[in-house]
């Protein structure tokens, strides 16, 4: 199935217009709610310093540490 350039840019542009639409409204509920404080994002962080703090400071390497694997 082969489709014009025309018929691709079409597809394109509506699929644009939906994402900048989905942008904007979750743009405007973040704008509403307002910054989180709440006590889960207060565990949150202080779970992440309780967690740096208890870390070793020299963590040993793993048998293939540098090794990227493609998945």
């Amino acid at each position: 199935m082969e489709l014009s350039v025309y018929v691709v840019e079409k597809l394109a542009a509506v699929r644009l217009d939906e994402l900048r639409a989905a942008g904007r409204r979750i743009a405007l509920l973040e704008a509403v709610r307002g910054p989180r404080s709440g006590i889960a994002s207060r565990l949150g962080v202080a779970l992440i310093r309780l967690g740096r703090r208890l870390a070793p400071a020299d963590p040993v390497a793993g048998r293939n540490a540098g090794v990227r694997v493609a998945r």
